[in-house]
């Protein structure tokens, strides 16, 4: 059973508390969101070069991408000047990449019934060209590893199409560009990887720990203020009472 942002982000609270409950820890939500994005992309990094293939799990349907004409221009002497061609562009995600290469399992229509053809910025160039696929709906991604992703789309099926659907692995699970997720829905990692991100993050958190001041009474007081502030009075007195005359 896949277990959500919530539930992972709660066992790896629990596991450094050793299973005590506790109303004034420091643990803070987003740093622990944060290491768990980074520790997905580490350990997808090392499951493809393990098994030479991603678990259906780890990729996320989204299919609220909306599909807009962008007019090409140019510049001329200080002057845009319209090109006179127009472009169907769909903006995507931030894409996980992976030695230059990204991971799209599925781009085309909303009901999954028309997959398009993937093409090179060269192939779309001489794509009229092709034979048995000139009028085949086909994509081209521009900017694949870099901020802002999108792909240009060529043939659509249907005039008037507004939404397109894609299946791929996306850099943050939760931003999806048109729709971002909440804690509880289902984070897309299998679970025989679950306990070893888990792991991996408790190792990254344990360190600092080990130095931090052991916890005082469960008050919901930030114990690093007053552990803290208890020790410099402590030395102040200290220091005054060797400077009064015997």
């Amino acid at each position: 059973m896949a277990k959500s942002l919530m539930q992972i982000r709660s066992s790896i609270e629990n596991q450094l508390r050793g299973g005590y409950q506790v109303d004034d820890d420091r643990f803070d939500e987003d740093l622990i969101h944060d290491m768990i994005h980074d520790s997905r992309n580490v350990l997808l990094e090392w499951y493809y070069k393990t098994y030479r293939y991603f678990n259906d799990l780890m990729y996320q349907d989204i299919c609220c991408l909306q599909i807009y004409c962008h007019e090409i221009t140019c510049t001329v002497d200080g002057r845009v000047m319209s090109s006179g061609v127009s472009q169907y562009r769909v903006d995507l995600p931030d894409l996980f990449e992976l030695g230059g290469q990204i991971f799209i399992r599925f781009l085309g229509t909303v009901d999954f019934g028309i997959p398009a053809t993937r093409r090179s910025l060269m192939g779309s160039i001489y794509s009229e060209a092709y034979l048995h696929t000139a009028d085949a709906l086909s994509y081209t991604i521009h900017n694949a590893g870099g901020e802002s992703p999108y792909a240009v789309l060529e043939n659509l099926p249907t005039d008037g199409m507004k939404f397109i659907c894609i299946s791929a692995i996306p850099q943050n699970p939760m931003d999806l560009k048109c729709i971002r997720l909440t804690e509880e829905e289902d984070y897309p990692i299998p679970d025989i990887l679950v306990a070893k991100l888990e792991m991996m993050i408790i190792e990254r958190l344990m360190k600092p720990m080990l130095l931090v001041d052991p916890n005082q009474p469960n008050n919901a007081i930030d114990d690093g203020k007053v552990y803290n502030s208890g020790k410099q009075r402590s030395r102040n007195q200290r220091n005054q009472s060797e400077t009064l005359p015997s």
